[in-house]
């Protein structure tokens, strides 16, 4: 697995517990549609977490990528 470090550059509230988060990603080789990406985010104290989620933008040449979560209770 590659991974590619994204930049956060956009937050839409979609619902009261859905949110699209924006990333830029400068050497995204693109996706097609139905896609999912493994995201990884490391705290400042080391705890690493890896999450699966499904693409939500249409392939584009901005090297952006789109990912639509819902917070859930206890999850």
């Amino acid at each position: 697995m590659m991974w590619r470090v994204g930049t956060v550059v956009a937050l839409q509230d979609e619902t009261a517990t859905a949110r699209t988060i924006t990333l830029k990603v400068p050497d995204w080789p693109g996706h097609i549609a139905g896609q999912h990406v493994d995201v990884r985010l490391t705290a400042s104290d080391g705890y690493s977490a890896v999450r699966s989620y499904s693409i939500a933008s249409a392939p584009n040449a901005e090297k952006r990528v789109e990912l639509t979560v819902e917070r859930l209770p206890n999850g």
